[in-house]
């Protein structure tokens, strides 16, 4: 992709995630025919970013991973109002969760944990959260961190896992 059409992809994506900040604006677009429309464009921004490498579009990936944490706020873990699939939410986690360690970029690595944290309200999905023993290798890892905001977003996502009954067993 070309590096004017990712500049456009990055501003347009920037937009949306501001949009999404306006509460009673997105829950008009979610109570209208908005919830398969936010859907098809999360699938869409997940694919590129499953795509994209660091060295390369590290611009991309924040504003996508932020874009996500936005939106993942309006996918409620009761099933009348989930937004997003099971298998996307899964997407999301996979494509996200190597930024936590992986970058020097502390607003990225933030901004992974943010999104982490929403992931953290579905049960099922914290299920695969505590098989994944990179993933809980790199939240100790976290924790020892000097940078606050990180901290505090990760030990949400402990006390989230441990809500759940099944990934407690």
């Amino acid at each position: 992709m070309g590096a004017n059409i990712e500049d456009t992809l990055v501003k347009l994506i920037r937009l949306i995630a501001n949009i999404c900040t306006d509460e009673q604006y997105m829950q008009t677009v979610l109570s209208s025919c908005g919830k398969d429309l936010i859907r098809d464009y999360m699938t869409h921004m997940i694919s590129a970013l499953e795509r994209k490498k660091i060295a390369k579009s590290e611009e991309f990936i924040l504003n996508a991973v932020s874009c996500s944490t936005n939106l993942l706020f309006y996918d409620a873990s009761s099933s009348e109002n989930e937004l997003f699939t099971q298998s996307l939410r899964l997407r999301i986690f996979n494509a996200t969760k190597m930024y936590i360690l992986e970058t020097s970029n502390e607003e990225l690595q933030i901004e992974a944990v943010r999104v982490l944290s929403n992931l953290s309200r579905h049960s099922a999905l914290c299920e695969h959260f505590v098989s994944d023993k990179s993933f809980v290798e790199a939240l100790i890892v976290i924790l020892d961190h000097t940078l606050r905001e990180l901290v505090f977003y990760t030990i949400g996502i402990i006390i989230n896992i441990t809500m759940h009954e099944g990934p407690r067993l």
